[in-house]
């Protein structure tokens, strides 16, 4: 069994990956926000149109002024999810990729010590006769029977 390790980086592929959401979650909350602000017509005092003369009524900047902050808080919003989405996941897949390169190698190793173990026939210590019996049938092989 291959131990888990990298802690620190799964605790830090976790953390990117809740930013993420978080990320996502207030900035739709933010968005709608801005566009809820922009269409009451709250925006109104940030203008100074008081001494610039224009035919476009101020309330038509407002909503304009709050829409784009909010869809540009959506867009900005969505692309950093991605970022720290993707981050994250690319974290996870190294670990995991390390992980299972470990796991083969050690599957690897006891297939191989298997093998060695299967092919190698095991050896018997013999004793001294046995070994000049051995050498005298040996000596006798190429001799013509008398």
């Amino acid at each position: 069994m291959v131990k888990k390790r990298y802690r620190t980086l799964r605790f830090i592929a976790t953390f990117l990956k809740v930013m993420a959401w978080l990320t996502l979650i207030l900035s739709i909350l933010g968005g709608i926000g801005f566009i809820a602000a922009g269409l009451m017509g709250s925006f109104g005092m940030l203008l100074p149109l008081n001494n610039v003369p224009t035919n476009i009524e101020p309330g038509i900047l407002n909503i304009i002024a709050g829409s784009g902050a909010g869809l540009t808080m959506l867009l900005l919003g969505f692309f950093y999810f991605i970022i720290f989405f993707a981050a994250s996941e690319q974290i996870y897949l190294q670990i995991d990729t390390e992980h299972n390169t470990r796991a083969m190698a050690e599957l690897l190793e006891r297939y191989l010590q298997r093998q060695e173990k299967l092919a190698t026939p095991e050896l018997k210590l013999v004793g001294d006769d046995e070994v000049a019996t051995v050498r005298s049938n040996i000596s006798t092989v190429g001799q013509s029977p008398k």
